[in-house]
């Protein structure tokens, strides 16, 4: 009885095995495919792909690398906000993920393009401060300079813009 639940148990393995390696290969072609042609249809089969692995295979090392990647095509499709989403997800499901510094950064830039300085800048900061040494720290520096200037440029036009509007004494 136990020699059959074995053999079971080891068919089933190898055949989630198979699939496993399928859909890698799937969504192997159609990256490829995607990065030849940018076509808005094969972004989101990718993109469907994708979510079928990462919800099939969640513990899988590759998910979080997956769902990094779908962030990128929702970014693509102008959807910003499945994009942070996927991020924080990210953060909350996968702390140790290899690629966390690009995760942060990658959420301080979303937020930047959604014009959500705020958040933007928290990012942005918490990036440098948790990963000094890193490659892209320079950028995250140069993106808060320029948030801090916009945020001047607009208490500027605001000023102005009081001071066109209002009436003075004569």
């Amino acid at each position: 009885m136990m020699h059959r639940i074995l053999i079971f148990v080891f068919l089933f393995i190898g055949i989630s095995c198979k699939s496993q390696e399928k859909k890698v290969e799937t969504i192997s072609e159609l990256d490829k495919q995607l990065f030849t042609t940018q076509d808005k249809e094969v972004a989101k089969k990718l993109q469907k792909e994708l979510i079928s692995y990462i919800e099939n295979f969640p513990s899988d090392t590759l998910s979080p690398v997956f769902l990094f990647r779908v962030s990128e095509i929702n970014i693509g499709l102008g959807d910003t906000l499945k994009a942070v989403q996927n991020i924080e997800t990210i953060r909350k499901d996968y702390p140790y993920f290899d690629r966390m510094p690009e995760v942060i950064f990658r959420q301080a830039y979303i937020h930047d393009m959604m014009e959500k300085r705020e958040p933007a800048a928290k990012l942005y900061q918490e990036f440098i401060q948790k990963y000094p040494t890193h490659k892209l720290v320079p950028n995250a520096q140069e993106a808060l300079l320029l948030l801090q200037q916009g945020d001047i440029k607009n208490l500027i036009d605001q000023w102005k813009q009081k001071d066109s509007t209002s009436i003075s004494p004569k």
